[in-house]
This record gives C-alpha cells, sequence and structure tokens, in this order.
C-alpha cells in the first residue's frame, strides 16, 4: 500500500508539471513568501492530517530560506518548527528541504529531516498553488507523503 500511495503521488506531480501554465517564478531577491501546505498520510488504517505554514525570504534570485511550522493532527495534536530552504531550479520547479524540531514532553523531544520536490503553479503574478512530494526522517522511521500548498510570493517582480 505504501509503494502505490507514494507511486500515486509521484505521479500527480509529474502530471501537474506538465500541465502547468508557462508562468515562471521570477522570485527575485528581498520577496516575501508566506503561504502553508497542508499534508495527509495514511498507513495501517492510521491517518494523520498536517498543517504546515511557512514564512520565506529569497536571499538571492529564486533561492529561498525560512521558518515551517507543522501542525499534526492525530489522537493529541503536536506542534514542530524549524527552518527550510528552497531552491527554483528549473521553471517553477524547487527542491525543498528542511529540519523540524518538538518538545513532546518534559524530556521528550525529537528531531526530523524532510526532503521535497514540488512545483508552483502561479494563478496570477503573486499566488500560486504547489503540489509536493515529501520524504521525512526521524527517530527510527521514514516515510513519503503528498501535499498541496498555497503560496503568496511578495514583492515578486
Amino acid at each position: 500500500m505504501k509503494k502505490v500511495s507514494t507511486l500515486l503521488a509521484f505521479s500527480l506531480l509529474l502530471g501537474g508539471l506538465f500541465l502547468a501554465t508557462t508562468a515562471q517564478a521570477q522570485v527575485s531577491k528581498g520577496s516575501w513568501m508566506v503561504g502553508g501546505s497542508v499534508n495527509f498520510e495514511s498507513e495501517d488504517g492510521e491517518s494523520v492530517f498536517q498543517f504546515e505554514p511557512q514564512l520565506g525570504y529569497f536571499l538571492t534570485n529564486k533561492l529561498a530560506v525560512g521558518v515551517n511550522f507543522n501542525i499534526d493532527v492525530e489522537e493529541e495534536t503536536q506542534m514542530e518548527f524549524g527552518p527550510f530552504a528552497r531552491y527554483y531550479v528549473w521553471k517553477n520547479l524547487f527542491p525543498q528541504v528542511g529540519m523540524l524540531y518538538s518538545k513532546t514532553g518534559e524530556e521528550d523531544s525529537y528531531t526530523e529531516f524532510n526532503v521535497g520536490l514540488g512545483y508552483s503553479l502561479f494563478a496570477n503574478d503573486h499566488v500560486a498553488f504547489e503540489p509536493i512530494v515529501n520524504y521525512t526522517s526521524g527517530d527510527g522511521y521514514s516515510r513519503f507523503y503528498l501535499g498541496v500548498g498555497v503560496q503568496a510570493f511578495l514583492g515578486r517582480k
């Protein structure tokens, strides 16, 4: 089931790339990126819904760094935060890497590392819809999941 979900997520991302409009990212130094994504994962009858707000700043043309937050809704709500970096490599295609940290109790904490590949589908000059496939690894586990986000690009030229 996990392999089928991964293949489906990857196929959806590739399909989105080919159906995308010709709008280019062309995000310049000094621009801000504000938005986030909604992620869903289901494995062995357990479903996880995640809301992941992001705030990023473009240090150079096409390179953004920032902070993201992750709110997991399972049996109990859990919050994580950490840095991320994104670089537009070809048209609107971007790899993104990041780290999330969470403190779940007085002594319990963990760190996740994630890498993703996404595509910005610009609806207009400042708003983009972003399908993304992510791989996350941390404290004894790893997983693939599909996310869909919306970003507003402020100061985009």
